[in-house]
């Protein structure tokens, strides 16, 4: 069973949302008028192109704040990332910490050893894991949020393991001072899964009116860089246990921050 209600699919002309679907209209409009002109004019359409995708952005988390605002309840969508982000919070900081060590790497705060590429059977072994660690995030929910939350899932692992190897890799990106690659990993799916949510949530409305990756590309980044980190505050404690447990308590400012509502019952920050 799902744990959401099918979304209704919010009118054109209703509020908010009338507006949201105007910018991306203008965003399609500006996109069009890149490919026509010169060097100078291309230059010019492109970072017009690139402001609209912005606004209609703003746009469409701007209505879903509003709806939800009036109707907390609407869509299912804030009570089924809460629970997803809880599960998360348990789940993550195993599967970031099981796929460490299956590379053959050293746990956090120690040297990191130089590795040959995965085999194919570590390629296999890794999407095995991925797909245990989604199914146990998702669920079996097959509404439209629920699909939002398994894409969300999946990208966050996909990126979790991402992130891990170029940690580990002296070529790579290398975590902050003072994280482990291990922790820089699971930090950084943590906030991608609650920003992707809601991206992909949003993206069922926008498919409709045509075209529109990079806005989506947009309301992701700006949910990324509104969830709290679990990395800030560990007492010191760079453990999955600790880390899953301050993720835990991050999980309703982290749903709330990214929907856009009132900070007033941020209880965790």
């Amino acid at each position: 069973m799902g744990t959401s209600t099918r979304i209704p699919g919010p009118r054109a002309d209703a509020g908010p949302w009338r507006a949201a679907h105007r910018r991306l209209r203008d965003w399609q409009r500006a996109v069009a008028n890149t490919t026509d002109g010169t060097a100078d004019d291309t230059a010019a359409g492109d970072a017009a192109a690139s402001e609209a995708a912005g606004a209609a952005a703003a746009a469409y988390l701007d209505a879903l704040a509003a709806h939800l605002r009036a109707d907390p309840g609407a869509f299912g969508l804030e009570a089924a990332l809460r629970a997803a982000g809880v599960r998360l919070a348990v789940v993550l900081p195993r599967f970031v910490h099981e796929q460490h060590e299956q590379h053959g790497r050293l746990v956090a705060g120690t040297a990191t050893p130089v590795s040959p590429p995965p085999t194919p059977t570590a390629e296999a072994g890794a999407r095995e894991a991925l797909q245990a660690f989604v199914d146990r995030v998702a669920g079996d929910g097959a509404l439209v949020v629920d699909s939002a939350i398994r894409r969300a899932a999946t990208r966050a692992g996909a990126h979790a393991l991402e992130r891990l190897r170029a940690g580990l890799d002296p070529a790579g990106e290398p975590p902050a001072a003072g994280q482990s690659p291990e922790q820089a990993a699971f930090c950084a799916a943590y906030a991608l899964f609650f920003a992707d949510a809601v991206h992909r949530f949003l993206a069922t409305l926008m498919a409709e009116r045509g075209p529109a990756g990079p806005v989506g590309e947009r309301i992701a980044a700006r949910g990324v860089a509104l969830v709290p980190s679990p990395c800030a505050a560990t007492g010191g404690d760079p453990s999955p246990a600790a880390l899953g447990e301050r993720a835990a308590a991050l999980v309703d400012v982290a749903v709330r921050r990214v929907l856009g509502l009132s900070p007033d019952t941020e209880r965790a920050a």
